[in-house]
């Protein structure tokens, strides 16, 4: 991390590790993808790692796979317009802070410098501290524009165990509807994210307290703790695209279970 963070400051840019992996280590968890942000043109990132990684010019990114870990190296950004969850109108930010308030939840907007010093410009570590998962800016808005950050707001809730600040709370009371506009593919993919947690029970609470079965294409009546990933799904009639090797595994833990 050290050698790639250096590589863009010898070069004469800012470059910083934000997102996911600062939420993790200040809560002592293990993360293994890393999120650079640097005020480096995609131009110049490409420049400057030659050839070691791979570029994505359309959103200003260049990821690097090293031991294991994924290295995401992006330029300051700001998103200007959305379709269909994914940004389609993008243009260079001038610097850290405006990058940070297009990301989603505050807890994702916490910075690290190559020393391990801690930039938190948008006093998110308040929010970790108290466990809480709140929206960068309006969250009707930020929802809107990517309806894909409803369920990660429930992931990471589940997860971490964090609630839900109230405005997220009146989002889903007025508006869980739109996660019809979320692909089923991702919320399958979400969904195994939390079934592989310890954690996993949080998620049907969640779901009961705010009616959210049918928008997650999911029903159930009562769920066992202390469960693997597939015996969770073995619980759960849905209509999520599960592989057909899923549903034999299902199938199986269905079939002991009646015995």
């Amino acid at each position: 991390m050290k050698e790639i963070l250096n590589k863009l400051i010898n070069n004469g840019f800012e470059a910083f590790v934000v997102g996911g992996y600062v939420r993790d280590y200040l809560l002592s968890l293990d993360s293994y993808d890393i999120d650079i942000c640097t005020n480096a043109k995609i131009e110049d990132i490409i420049n400057i790692f030659n050839g070691i990684g791979k570029a994505n010019k359309e959103y200003y990114s260049y990821h690097i796979n090293k031991d294991n870990i994924t290295y995401a190296i992006t330029s300051y950004r700001k998103e200007l317009e959305y379709y269909k969850n994914k940004p389609i109108e993008l243009e260079y930010a001038k610097d850290l802070k405006e990058d940070l308030l297009r990301r989603d939840f505050t807890i994702n907007t916490i910075a690290m410098d190559i020393d391990g010093n801690i930039i938190d410009l948008l006093d998110a570590k308040k929010d970790l501290n108290n466990r809480i998962i709140r929206v960068v800016g309006d969250t009707y808005n930020k929802f809107n524009e990517d309806k894909t950050r409803i369920i990660r707001a429930i992931r990471f809730a589940s997860i971490l165990d964090f609630d839900l600040d109230k405005e997220i709370e009146e989002f889903l009371i007025n508006n869980a509807s739109l996660l019809n506009e979320v692909p089923k593919e991702y919320i399958k993919k979400e969904l195994d994210k939390i079934f592989e947690s310890q954690n996993y029970i949080k998620f049907f609470e969640l779901v009961d307290k705010y009616n959210l079965k049918s928008y997650l294409y999911i029903n159930y009546s009562n769920i066992k703790p202390n469960c693997d990933k597939m015996e969770v799904w073995a619980q759960i009639d849905t209509e999520l695209p599960l592989s057909n090797k899923e549903k034999n595994i299902c199938n199986t833990i269905k079939g002991g279970h009646n015995e």
